[in-house]
């Protein structure tokens, strides 16, 4: 096929750009540098009546409620948002390689079979993600909705022998600030722990969005995250002089303010009290883990992933650490793992081999984008001129059927050169 030719082929052709997590599919058009839609998945499993298909219980969700799911998902993507013509596009999906396999063939059947499309890429989403940033290595911290991940990328190929994963996510942190509603509780408020139990985990998330941030551990005050100079200075002339009488005025500026939020219970309307004490320490579960050990924290298995990595993946990995998820953007999200790598480098004997890279990280974390940052990467090659070459067509997957998928083992080989 001549370059005229695949020019053509490929103007003619929409370039849709999907990516299926935990709770949204994102979607929009290759070009763009942001999704056009997030949708949740709101859909009940009619087997388990959950609105989500959690990590730990796939095992346990039948072929016919992948196809409900999938079946549901592409639909509301082609039909009722993006509206387009499925005969006439190419697909890219973002895809999960730890997604279960029954899942990623039910996709790929929905789209040859029910809606027609004549082109379709997987891609890996640890690639993805490093593609905005202009690099082939690189270490992805994934915190997503429940679990999060961290993974090295060297020469563009994720190295999953070194992937590492806790259980902590977005779920622990909503389920922290409900025990830490109940435990702060006034005798005399109107709201009762019964009531905190039957909040939805949607409306805790939305409050966490608001006005929860990630304190710092080691610092004896830690006030608001917006701390300028002067204040800075206040603290520790209050620190020295060590008056408190004198200086309750000045320390009580600096405290961090209880919010008041309007939330509707049992079709009543009440205000929930969030004390300013608690709102550091909502997401401290992500960095210390849980108190039983089940998992582990962020730090210990970012550190063991460096430490399993060879010298020279190392050295190259360190020096582009991608945090992404949504639960990254909490405010003090950086700040807050800085902190607790250098403390653990310092101070664990069990990392001694790693300690010379304190202060030796690289760390890249865009706010804005933290939550869809390996769906701009999709959108990047998705507007490459040879993405129809890189393609599963449809002829050749109706002629030989699940065979013609490719492994992600086979894929890295072809696109190194992205």
């Amino acid at each position: 096929m001549t370059d005229r030719l695949k020019l053509g082929l490929l103007s003619e052709k929409t370039i849709i750009v999907i990516e299926f997590g935990s709770y949204f599919i994102k979607c929009g058009f290759a070009g763009d540098s942001s999704p056009r839609y997030f949708i949740k998945l709101n859909s009940i499993n009619p087997e388990t009546k959950e609105k989500l298909f959690p990590l730990k219980k796939t095992n346990q969700i039948t072929e016919q409620s992948w196809i409900h799911l999938v079946n549901k998902g592409l639909n509301l993507v082609f039909l009722k948002y993006l509206q387009v013509n499925t005969k006439d596009i190419v697909v890219i999906i973002c895809d999960d390689v730890l997604c279960p396999t029954p899942l990623k063939k039910e996709i790929i059947k929905q789209l040859f079979e029910k809606y027609q499309v004549p082109f379709v890429l997987f891609a890996p989403n640890p690639f993805l993600t490093l593609i905005p940033y202009k690099k082939k290595d690189g270490l992805i911290i994934d915190c997503g909705r429940s679990e999060t991940r961290i993974i090295p990328v060297y020469e563009g190929v994720p190295l999953y022998s070194n992937l590492y994963y806790t259980e902590l996510g977005m779920i622990d942190i909503i389920q922290n600030l409900r025990e830490l509603l109940i435990l702060n509780l006034e005798e005399k408020s109107q709201i009762t722990k019964e009531m905190i139990q039957e909040i939805d985990d949607e409306t805790l998330e939305d409050i966490i969005s608001k006005i929860v941030f990630i304190r710092g551990k080691y610092e004896k005050i830690n006030p608001n995250q917006k701390i300028n100079k002067k204040q800075n200075e206040l603290i520790k002339k209050l620190q020295i002089e060590k008056k408190p009488k004198e200086n309750q005025k000045e320390m009580k500026k600096l405290e961090i303010e209880d919010i008041k939020i309007p939330i509707r219970i049992k079709e009543k309307n009440y205000n929930l009290i969030i004390k300013g004490k608690i709102r550091g320490k909502i997401s401290d579960i992500l960095f210390e883990g849980k108190e039983e050990n089940e998992f582990e924290s962020i730090i210990d298995i970012f550190i063991e992933c460096l430490k399993s990595c060879n010298c020279d993946v190392r050295a190259s990995v360190s020096q582009n650490i991608i945090l992404c998820g949504g639960t990254s953007m909490i405010p003090g999200f950086l700040s807050r793992l800085r902190e607790e790598v250098d403390f653990k480098l310092d101070n664990d004997e069990y990392f001694k081999d790693v300690q010379f890279l304190k202060g030796k990280l690289h760390f890249n974390h865009n706010k804005k984008n933290a939550n869809y940052i390996s769906w701009i990467g999709g959108s990047v090659i998705g507007s490459l001129n040879d993405i129809v070459d890189r393609s599963l067509k449809r002829e050749v997957y109706l002629e030989k059927g699940s065979k013609s998928f490719q492994d992600w083992s086979n894929f890295f080989g072809y696109i190194q050169d992205f």
